[in-house]
């Protein structure tokens, strides 16, 4: 890959107490109603989850809240329960813990269950793990169901990678001819030290044109998400910091909370050129679409 890297573009730059009033009134600065639809990209980290997990509470209902935490096994309940359940029940929501049974399915229960939430969450982990249980399995209906009929979906790492068209589930190695014996070049990424290709599948599909990865800056993703966009022709990514979360509503407008940044990859297939925009934490919205121009 050619890669022409121009000046970084400063788009936004502000503190990070950014999360008063504006974040929650969705308007994208036009006045409007409130968005339908809600997305809450975390990536990564829990040094500043409480105050990051304060606008997806409330875009959830605040206290009449009851957001459904997605585990692909049954088994991660007890371990894991406690890092988001303690936040978020700290900020007055009732956390429905979900996961499928010893056989992989969901039962009507939990169907039922699901349906009855304000806001859905997948947390962090193996990615290609939660993409087999949810995105591909037949509960990905519901969730599409509940999201397209306003009900916020939050991710943490893998849960936020999920969300686009075309997914990163797994790998940190990529093919070359030039990498020696072993045919493979380390390129980092959420799942750095799994020592197997990067994979490309298909995902929820809640925004179209954009690939997302997380734990950017500390595991060093930049190379993946450049590989994925060229090698899918996928022209935006998101490399979303740890300690940062991006609302996205209506699939348009774009906040960016915490102390890291999120960082705009532009791949330009037909002059092989890839532009880096980071944009700085200040809770203003951004009009996602025009970020990068073909």
């Amino acid at each position: 890959m050619r890669e022409g890297m121009p000046a970084e573009e400063r788009v936004q730059h502000s503190g990070y107490d950014a999360l008063g009033s504006g974040d929650r009134e969705g308007t994208g600065g036009t006045g409007g109603p409130e968005p339908e639809r809600e997305l809450f990209l975390f990536g990564g980290g829990f040094g500043h989850f409480e105050r990051l997990s304060e606008p997806f509470v409330a875009a959830s209902g605040g206290a009449s809240a009851r957001i459904g935490l997605l585990f692909w096994d049954a088994a991660h309940i007890g371990p894991y329960f406690d890092r988001y359940a303690r936040v978020w029940t700290g900020l007055g929501a009732t956390v429905i813990p979900i996961a499928p049974d010893a056989s992989g399915r969901f039962n009507a229960a939990a169907l039922q269950r699901l349906r009855e939430c304000t806001a859905l969450f997948i947390p962090g982990g193996e990615t290609r793990k939660y993409h087999e249980v949810y995105v591909k399995s037949d509960v990905r209906a519901v969730i599409e169901e509940l999201y397209r009929a306003g009900k916020p979906y939050g991710g943490f790492s893998a849960g936020a990678m999920l969300v686009p068209g075309i997914c990163i589930t797994w790998g940190d190695l990529v093919t070359s001819e030039s990498s020696g014996d072993s045919g493979h070049v380390f390129v980092g990424g959420s799942e750095s030290g799994c020592n197997a290709p990067v994979t490309l599948d298909r995902g929820f599909g809640f925004l179209q044109g954009v690939i997302v990865e997380t734990h950017f800056t500390s595991r060093i993703g930049f190379r993946r998400l450049a590989f994925a966009l060229e090698s899918s022709g996928v022209r935006l990514g998101l490399g979303i910091d740890d300690d940062v979360c991006v609302r996205i509503s209506n699939e348009r407008w774009m906040r960016v909370y915490g102390r890291g940044r999120c960082s705009i990859l532009g791949w330009d297939p037909e002059k092989a050129v890839l532009q880096v925009r980071p944009i700085d934490p200040s809770g203003e919205p951004v009009d996602l679409p025009s970020l990068v121009k073909p």
